[in-house]
């Protein structure tokens, strides 16, 4: 596995998320801070329409579906696991990446 850094944690809000870049890639960090959990998925949203492919998957509403942590997208309402990034109610799903922290440093890491 290839590791990146991409920022540090204070970066990152508790609950939240922010985008980052993996080389020219904008990935969606989110930090479940109550779960001392992290994830990172696809920013951008894989559906078409006027906004299709926008990124701005980092400021979906984060959740729980039945006990999955889920990500849903501000403009098209569509959830997406966290754990392997399928769509929940649909067909359509964004890519994952490991992460890991170091210190207070955050790695991304791809195959």
């Amino acid at each position: 596995m290839n590791w990146t850094k991409v920022c540090t944690v204070s970066d990152v809000p508790a609950e939240g998320g922010i985008a980052v870049l993996l080389g020219d890639v904008q990935v969606a960090l989110f930090h479940f801070a109550s779960r001392g959990e992290w994830y990172a998925i696809d920013n951008a949203c894989p559906h078409k329409g006027e906004h299709g492919g926008a990124n701005v998957l980092a400021r979906g509403i984060l959740g729980d579906a039945d006990g999955e942590l889920k990500v849903t997208c501000p403009m098209h309402k569509r959830s997406y696991c966290l754990h392997d990034g399928r769509e929940l109610c649909g067909e359509v799903g964004v890519q994952t990446w490991e992460v890991k922290i170091e210190g207070e440093d955050v790695f991304l890491g791809a195959a």
